[in-house]
């Protein structure tokens, strides 16, 4: 059920269900049209009909045995070519009795016909059905909802001696049947036919929509990371490629963002030296120089006074010293203060571990004394390293191994989800101060990944000649 949560099946699904709805609702609207028409021409076809009928029984109808079985015979002639229509053949005498009839429903002989017809036909036969009829017909035709009468005048010579009533209708159940064959059939075929035409079409437009919108995500994804060098690459004039566009114009100035604020960030910390220097370090050697000055001049004339310039001196470099250390213990990460980079990984390793919940093995092998400013990028490396495990690997274990001999080593290893370490472009934020960390110590870093087998970051570097502070 997950893969219909995704945003292609629900767009083609609705894709679907539109067609369906939209060609159905066509296809209603023809049934619609095709019943007034059928209904139109099936006026016609009862009023033609009927009016065969009562031609094919003609006015001279007798109403005796021969009279009954002519009847007979012209209703199963009719009912054999139509099977559809329904009715009776009627001839009534002048009192409104049935002399003879035949047909599906056809009234008993002898028994009152009128009763049992409508007012209009009523109306007819109470007058006279030979009285004379509008230029072209040659009977009386009245339409009773869905029935149609025709009433034609039996004649003895000149004189009338009753009626022909016939009456005609369609059963429902044949026009029913009728229907649902004719649009019954149809609707199904075009409803099938809908659908797959709405699903073909749903998935073409989903899957091109659901493309573009996995471009925009991936760029995201790399946002996310620290890595804006990733664009959309989205060239349409539609909504998506103007959203497109505006989020490569935000990613560019979020990195130029970035980039000002390290510059300034630098700035603002060889400022803050530069300062603290000048303040501190620089005022107390100047005074050192005087009272070194003072001491020269006196060293033979007061050899008293001269030891007490002396020792303001000595007060003086042991308080710029204090500075300094300070100063150094401030560019110094925390994790170091007081320790060295074995102490100090072991201590940082555990504490992660214990926060993050991921199982953590460290090697180390030889804890060489190594310089300061190895120091600091091996450990913000690590601090990098293990903060782009939590946040991104998805990963149930690590490995540290770190090895101080004359080359220092430092193998960073997960077994996370990994991503192409093939990709000439990833140059996340994380790894890029990895890269400029070594790089300033003339060291190597290589980066082995694949989506799915984990992540191995490795870094070396050469023990300088003496230790830089």
């Amino acid at each position: 059920m997950k893969r219909f949560n995704r945003l292609q099946w629900k767009l083609t699904i609705s894709y679907m269900l539109t067609s369906v709805v939209v060609l159905c609702l066509l296809e209603l609207l023809v049934m619609l049209i095709g019943l007034v028409v059928s209904n139109t021409q099936g006026q016609a076809r009862l009023e033609s009909h009927a009016q065969n009928l009562a031609q094919m029984v003609g006015s001279t109808l007798s109403v005796d045995k021969i009279g009954q079985q002519r009847l007979q015979a012209i209703w199963k002639m009719s009912h054999d070519s139509d099977a559809t229509f329904q009715g009776y053949l009627a001839a009534i005498d002048g009192h409104g009795r049935v002399s003879v009839a035949a047909g599906d429903v056809a009234p008993a002989a002898g028994s009152p016909l009128l009763p049992q017809l409508p007012a209009s036909v009523q109306q007819i036969l109470a007058t006279d059905p030979a009285s004379p009829l509008p230029e072209g017909q040659r009977a009386h035709t009245i339409f009773v909802q869905d029935n149609v009468y025709v009433v034609t005048p039996l004649l003895e010579g000149e004189k009338s001696r009753g009626a022909l009533v016939v009456r005609i209708y369609v059963g429902s159940r044949a026009l029913w049947m009728d229907l649902f064959l004719f649009f019954g059939v149809r609707a199904v075929v075009f409803f099938i036919g809908a659908g797959m035409v709405g699903l073909a079409f749903g998935i073409v437009t989903a899957r091109g929509l659901v493309r573009r919108l996995q471009t925009i995500v991936s760029a995201v994804d790399g946002w996310s990371q620290g890595d804006f060098s990733l664009f959309v690459q989205d060239a349409s004039r539609d909504e998506l490629g103007q959203l497109a566009r505006r989020l490569n114009q935000m990613a560019q100035q979020l990195q130029q963002l970035l980039r000002t604020r390290q510059d300034l960030a630098t700035v603002e910390e060889r400022q803050r030296l530069a300062r603290d220097l000048h303040d501190s370090v620089k005022q107390q050697v100047f005074a050192v120089s005087l009272h070194v000055s003072t001491t020269r001049a006196l060293m033979e004339r007061n050899p008293t006074a001269a030891q007490t310039q002396l020792a303001k001196a000595e007060n003086l470099i042991r308080q710029a010293q204090r500075e300094l250390t300070t100063l150094i213990r401030e560019l110094r990460p925390v994790g170091l203060e007081g320790k060295n980079l074995a102490e100090a990984v072991r201590q940082y390793t555990r504490i992660w571990q214990e926060q993050t919940g991921i199982p953590l093995e460290l090697e180390m092998a030889n804890d060489a004394s190594v310089p300061l400013v190895i120091e600091n990028a091996l450990f913000r490396i690590i601090q990098e390293g293990l903060s782009n495990v939590e946040r991104h690997s998805e990963a149930t274990a690590v490995r540290i191994q770190l090895t101080c001999t004359d080359r220092i080593k430092l193998a960073i290893t997960d077994n996370g989800r990994g991503f192409d370490g093939q990709r000439k472009d990833y140059r996340g934020v994380g790894l890029s101060s990895m890269r400029e960390r070594i790089q300033a110590l003339n060291g190597q870093i290589e980066i082995q990944s694949e989506p799915g087998k984990g992540t191995t970051i490795t870094v070396s570097c050469e023990q300088p000649g003496e230790e830089i502070v």
